[in-house]
């Protein structure tokens, strides 16, 4: 069943714009999310090879990954082995284009700290497809369905100098609300931003997948 998406106060006039809007389909194994260029759904296993293709040097850096090639197919591998985990909520989307099906990066909503209407969201591009609007896009999908989540706040963090994450998000509606240092999977500690949307209530019930 394919739901409206409420737009009001959240996503950009840009993504209004489009002939039939974004949209999502309930499904057992996560939402199916379409919007005018980009697929996202669930992981698969076989999709670990082009999960690893996303970690070029730049996400590795911003993310904050360890740059050992063995770990960083670990984590491919354990992404693609994801998807969606009831309790505590969370959900992985890969972001496929819609016209060659190529996984092209990924986008995610987990819960902070086992608070169930508390989101954390976090979004990687793969190189050569940034700079096209479509984290905006795959943003404003993930956006649509966090009402019927259960989720009444949603907050994403980034470096301080990750100039490009902090306009996407305050694009969207998310408020900057402290900057205090962080330490990232390899142990690095930086300086980061914390920003913060509060979600707009739907009428409508909580997906079934609650």
């Amino acid at each position: 069943m394919r739901h409206a998406v409420d737009t009001s106060g959240v996503i950009p006039s840009l993504l209004k714009k489009r002939p039939t809007g974004p949209g999502w389909v309930c499904k057992k194994k996560g939402h199916l999310i379409t919007t005018q260029h980009l697929v996202l759904r669930a992981p698969k296993v076989d999709d670990r090879e082009a999960v690893r293709a996303i970690f070029d040097d730049e996400v590795v850096y911003w993310q904050g990954f360890p740059d050992e090639l063995e770990l960083l197919d670990l984590e491919a591998e354990r992404l693609a082995k994801g998807g969606l985990r009831r309790r505590p909520f969370g959900e992985w989307w890969l972001m496929c284009d819609r016209a060659s099906g190529e996984v092209v990066g990924t986008i995610s909503a987990v819960d902070v700290d086992n608070v169930y209407t508390r989101c954390h969201v976090g979004l990687w591009l793969k190189d050569g497809w940034r700079g096209r609007g479509l984290g905006g896009e795959a943003l404003a999908g993930v956006i649509s369905v966090f009402s019927h989540l259960g989720f009444e706040t949603a907050v994403a963090g980034t470096r301080t100098d990750n100039e490009k994450a902090i306009k996407l998000f305050t694009k969207f509606g998310f408020r900057r609300t402290t900057t205090k240092p962080h330490t990232l999977p390899n142990g690095y500690v930086v300086p980061s931003v914390w920003l913060e949307l509060e979600i707009p209530k739907s009428s409508k019930p909580h997906c079934e997948l609650r």
